[in-house]
């Protein structure tokens, strides 16, 4: 089971990784994925990976540095079928080798709580309005 992670900078390389992302997006299509990756590889800012297991990339995961040492996890993602069997920790622990100084957060639902906390982040509710209705989301921190 070999697994290896690919740094992706161009949109060839990410516009097939639609159905590994989508998941990960609110109110997902094809057109609303391909507006998002042009939108990343303009921002000098983000980095973006793909976790490949058995030759296939089946993870992805975009971060957005907001400092030199802090950057927040914007979307991570792993197709359906390849869940539960650690290439979203493998996404996380290799970009924390590579970028050992930053802090990482993201701001997620319930749904990926359990996931951050396994993965070492401090978890804590916020409230966020939306549209005038008051949403329970969670900011996770890792250091």
């Amino acid at each position: 089971m070999h697994r290896e992670l690919l740094e992706m900078t161009t949109k060839n390389e990410l516009l097939p990784l639609y159905n590994v992302y989508k998941d990960c997006m609110y109110l997902p299509n094809e057109d609303k994925y391909r507006k998002k990756v042009q939108s990343w590889l303009m921002d000098d800012w983000i980095r973006i990976f793909a976790c490949v297991h058995d030759s296939k990339r089946k993870g992805l995961l975009v971060l957005k540095f907001t400092s030199t040492d802090q950057a927040e996890i914007i979307g991570i993602s792993v197709e359906e079928g390849s869940r539960n069997c650690g290439l979203g920790s493998f996404l996380i622990q290799k970009v924390q080798e590579i970028f050992p100084d930053a802090k990482l957060n993201a701001e997620t639902d319930r749904d990926a709580v359990l996931f951050y906390k396994k993965n070492g982040f401090r978890i804590t509710e916020i409230q966020k309005n939306y549209n005038g209705e008051t949403v329970t989301r969670y900011l996770c921190v890792k250091k």
